[in-house]
């Protein structure tokens, strides 16, 4: 028997974003503050999409051939070695275009803010196309203020299952739009090295690394295989009740625990392990055996002084968490 879906009791964060509390019939939209090549002002966020879509989409294939030059020039390798310290972490974004907006609102504009995002920035959501053009209009202005690493549904066979490939064929009429992106996954790297002491990546560590110059051998350019040390760097996730590692109900990528955590950042001299590729149950909440020291679990939002001297109570006293 079909059961009816009930609608959400609450207003979708996008919508609350976009409109305020207005419903959509009753549109007030917000401004949005964008930098993008040869524009940098205030405009609707309902026309810069539109923008995005009739127009920087027509020059995707220039787009695709700068940014494959931007990370080629740069020592932009699998992994990322970033020397600035402060920078904002995103995760997975997948589609939200409304909700990326409210991150720069809250984290500040780029440039004048460092970005890494760890990946996924396509699927599930109804904005992939513009979000990811967005970030990557972003990388080609300012090259050295954003990183773009890549996640597992930076993925031709994935985003066929959810959702980008259906995306761009259906705003566009066909999958050219889909295949310039996918062609751009191939060039994002694996992962990135903050100042020699963090390491971030979408998913987690793989049994086939052991060492950072084990990461920076991969060959990124390729669709993600289906196993192998590149599959588990965007697959893998971290299990408190793991000790070692274990087959992950993914059907890709492991569950690694923290003995393996311990091991990978002694062995490299790294303090801290960043990444994405897991929901909070509630919205929010701590990682799992991120990180080596249980006080790194609380992490929301990280400021390092140049010696990578932090302070537990002034970290513990930024973040804030507002229920409702």
């Amino acid at each position: 028997m079909m059961m009816m879906v009930k609608p959400p009791s609450h207003t979708m964060l996008a919508t609350i974003i976009l409109y305020g509390r207005r419903s959509p019939n009753n549109q007030h939209h917000n401004d949005i503050k964008v930098n993008i090549p040869k524009y940098d002002g205030i405009i609707d966020p309902d026309e810069f999409v539109e923008w995005i879509r009739t127009t920087l989409v027509r020059y995707l294939g220039g787009l695709k051939s700068r940014i494959a030059n931007v990370m080629e020039l740069q020592p932009y390798t699998t992994l990322a070695d970033l020397t600035i310290l402060a920078h904002k972490i995103c995760g997975d974004i997948h589609g939200q275009f409304y909700d990326m907006k409210e991150l720069f609102k809250v984290g500040g504009d780029c440039p004048k803010t460092n970005y890494l995002f760890l990946g996924d920035f396509v699927d599930r959501g109804f904005y992939s196309v513009e979000t990811f053009l967005l970030l990557l209009a972003l990388k080609v202005r300012y090259p050295d203020r954003i990183t773009l690493i890549r996640g597992n549904h930076e993925s031709r066979q994935i985003t066929q299952v959810y959702g980008f490939y259906d995306e761009c064929l259906r705003k566009y009429g066909s999958v050219n739009v889909w295949r310039y992106c996918t062609d751009i996954f191939d060039y994002l790297s694996l992962s990135a090295l903050i100042e020699n002491k963090i390491f971030s990546v979408h998913g987690g560590l793989s049994p086939n690394i052991n060492t950072l110059d084990q990461i920076r051998i991969i060959d990124r350019k390729q669709e993600v295989p289906h196993d192998g040390a590149m599959c588990d760097l965007l697959w893998s996730d971290p299990e408190d009740i793991v000790d070692g590692w274990g087959l992950s109900p993914r059907g890709a990528g492991f569950l690694f625990g923290g003995t393996v955590v311990t091991s990978f950042n002694h062995t490299n001299n790294i303090d801290y392990i960043c990444r994405a590729h897991q929901l909070g149950k509630r919205g929010r909440g701590r990682p799992r055996l991120t990180w080596d020291e249980q006080i790194c679990q609380d992490m929301a939002e990280l400021h390092l002084s140049e010696d990578m001297i932090y302070d537990r109570s002034s970290w513990r006293r930024r973040i804030r968490v507002h229920d409702g």
